[in-house]
């Protein structure tokens, strides 16, 4: 029997200890996962998932988050080349305390602007640098002019791209980034996940508030 143990508290992953090794007809413990939705049942000569949007997982609900950006490690732009926003820790705390760790994909809005923008998002504690509290750290496929810290963030989280990785390398990461972007645009790109850009709440309150006076 192989087993895949997805633990219900998160603290509890180094408990279990992979018995299977490399051999992939034993019995036992064979993955440990941070939830099912990083599970891969073609990894165990299971028919995948069906439902899959180019690659990614559509959520259901989707997960909805506004907050403010604020100032994070200083690593995004500079280390890495990719300007990520940091999302207050307030916000975290209220709405994503229980929220899956991994890469998400969704849309996404600044400020006073009515665009929406396609965005790719890590959620968790960001293994190669042993965060030691949780993040959510959106990259906006965008291209701004200037920074928007103190701005209000609004996102909607609609896919789930694959679980927190370490890397043995910083370019390893940047390489990887850059693919979590190019599967995130194909499947915003699909109808099932594109409609979520026309959702009201990533609107600015006085764009809402006047959309529905239209009404």
């Amino acid at each position: 029997m192989k087993i895949v143990v997805v633990p219900s508290i998160v603290e509890t992953t180094e408990d279990y200890t992979i018995t299977t090794g490399a051999d992939t007809n034993a019995a036992g413990v064979c993955q440990v996962l941070p939830s099912l939705l990083a599970f891969q049942p073609q990894v165990f000569g299971l028919p995948p998932f069906k439902d899959l949007v180019e690659g990614v997982i559509p959520l259901e609900p989707v997960i909805k988050l506004k907050g403010t950006v604020v100032k994070g490690f200083g690593r995004g732009s500079k280390e890495l080349g990719i300007p990520t926003a940091n999302v207050d820790a307030d916000t975290l705390r209220q709405s994503m305390a229980e929220a899956v760790t991994g890469i998400y994909c969704g849309w996404a809005s600044v400020g006073d602007s009515t665009e929406v923008h396609k965005m790719v998002m890590s959620i968790g504690w960001n293994p190669f640098y042993s965060n030691k509290e949780k993040t959510a750290e959106p990259w906006i496929l965008h291209d701004f002019e200037k920074s928007f810290y103190g701005k209000e963030i609004r996102l909607v989280v609609c896919g789930y791209v694959r679980p927190e990785a370490n890397f043995s390398s910083l370019d390893a990461l940047i390489a990887r980034i850059h693919q979590d972007a190019d599967v995130s645009k194909a499947a915003l790109a699909n109808p099932q996940l594109q409609q979520y850009a026309g959702d009201s709440f990533l609107q600015p309150a006085q764009a809402s508030s006047t959309a529905n006076d239209a009404e």
